[in-house]
């Protein structure tokens, strides 16, 4: 099945997520705003093509971005990425900080 979607956010491994219908599914190299054409099968999910490229997509620095996958934040702005690590960081930390001791 081909669906038409939104990413409207990053997980914490720096992977767009997107929805179709309640379904939550991330992918590598796509980010917030990015409007995407995803094919979906048992087999998983495919990006097939940005559509409409977001307002967090740069220009990456690497010859070989989206060839070897190592570094999927380069293809964001440099200052988003930023404020998107800061973020995923600070909710680490408050769930770190949500874990009750117990002796």
């Amino acid at each position: 099945m081909m669906v038409r979607t939104t990413v409207v956010s990053l997980n914490q491994k720096g992977e767009g997520i997107f929805y179709v219908g309640d379904k939550e599914y991330s992918a590598k190299f796509v980010y917030p705003g990015d409007v995407i054409d995803v094919e979906i099968s048992k087999k998983g999910i495919k990006v097939r093509k940005i559509v409409e490229e977001g307002e967090y997509r740069g220009k990456a620095k690497c010859i070989q971005f989206s060839k070897c996958g190592s570094c999927m934040w380069q293809g964001m702005k440099y200052s988003v990425q930023l404020k998107e690590k800061k973020r995923i960081i600070e909710s680490l930390f408050k769930r770190m900080v949500t874990v009750s001791y117990t002796h």
